[in-house]
């Protein structure tokens, strides 16, 4: 039983050290100048960094008030403090095990089905929707970073702009087809029982039949709870409002940090490159915190909107305090205080139940 989570850590750590090494190889690479990032990073101004620091606060906090206000759709009695206990508890899991935030949905739907003894299928159905509205918020984040860089004339490198506006609508297409699947009740009946036979042949061959009839559950409630959502739209619109909202936090993260360091950058480029490297950091890479892959990326697109090699340094270094020391501090010490501790007492009421 020990030795299952040294192996962990050992492959954790081994992951870590190759994210690092490229990353300095990379920096190497770019022949950063370290004299000029360390003195960038040492006359860096504390208010603009207090600021981002509220900033990326809020953008987690934000992320957690679109999910409650999909949440309440089916459990009319869920509490705020749940909904954002579930989503600090998930952020600091994406954290540790970076898998294109599927590990934090998880911890999101095992904690709120547990509280409120919700199905899981019904649940995951606010995971899609929040997902949705995600991708709505950066595609037009890209746009009309795009449109107004445009207009102001700003010299964006052909390459990188005509990729942006290119991910953004293959991204659009995306959407439109699962909203199509999704919200056309005979289409989305087709696609769950296909998708349900595939499943259940998959776990026969498994030798798994036993769990089919828990999928196919699952299918019927998601089945379900999509036809519940369509009669709900007022909470979803105001969810989509709030992921705007906290996009808008996300890139005046990044945007103070540039300040502190002494450089106005303008708004509307850092929301094209936000959602760039955010793409990078949703690659299921394993290595927790991305760590140098998710860097390398900032820095990179950084460079390619013609910001200074060794100023795009010095804010990801910064940046990247934020994201990584700061959001771990925060999202592991709530979550080892009341996170933690809500989960026993949840499993010990389970237990004088059985």
């Amino acid at each position: 039983m020990n030795s299952i989570p040294k192996i962990g850590k050992k492959a954790m750590l081994l992951l870590i050290a190759v994210g690092i090494i490229l990353y300095i190889s990379f920096l190497l690479v770019l022949n950063i100048n370290i004299g000029k990032v360390v003195s960038l990073i040492s006359r860096a101004r504390i208010e603009y960094v207090t600021l981002a620091l509220l900033f990326d606060t809020s953008f987690i906090l934000f992320y957690a008030f679109a999910w409650y206000f999909i949440v309440r759709i089916f459990i009319p009695d869920l509490r705020l403090r749940d909904s954002l206990l579930a989503v600090i508890m998930g952020w600091l899991g994406d954290m540790i095990i970076p898998a294109a935030f599927i590990t934090g949905e998880i911890i999101r739907l095992y904690y709120i089905g547990k509280k409120y003894k919700s199905k899981y299928g019904t649940l995951a159905t606010t995971i899609v929707i929040h997902r949705l509205l995600s991708v709505i918020a950066f595609v037009f984040f890209i746009f009309t970073g795009a449109i107004l860089l445009t207009f102001q004339q700003v010299v964006v490198a052909s390459n990188i702009f005509r990729e942006m506006i290119l991910f953004a609508i293959l991204s659009i297409v995306a959407v439109l087809l699962i909203v199509y699947v999704i919200f056309v009740p005979e289409r989305l009946n087709k696609t769950l029982i296909i998708a349900a036979k595939y499943v259940s042949k998959a776990l026969t061959k498994m030798g798994l039949s036993k769990y089919s009839y828990d999928i196919l559950s699952g299918f019927k409630s998601f089945h379900e709870s999509i036809i519940q959502a369509r009669s709900n739209m007022k909470p979803i619109a105001v969810s989509l409002l709030l992921l705007l909202i906290q996009w808008v936090f996300g890139i005046l993260v990044p945007y103070n940090i540039f300040k502190a360091l002494g450089h106005n950058v303008s708004f509307w480029l850092l929301s094209l490159a936000y959602p760039l490297y955010g793409v990078a950091d949703n690659i299921p890479i394993g290595i927790p915190v991305n760590a140098g892959v998710l860097d390398t990326a900032m820095i990179t697109t950084f460079i390619l909107l013609g910001i200074d090699k060794n100023l795009a340094v010095s804010a990801t270094v910064l940046t990247r305090f934020i994201t990584v020391c700061y959001e771990a501090f925060l999202t592991g010490v709530i979550s080892l205080l009341f996170g933690i501790r809500e989960i026993l007492y949840e499993l010990e009421k389970e237990k004088r139940e059985i």
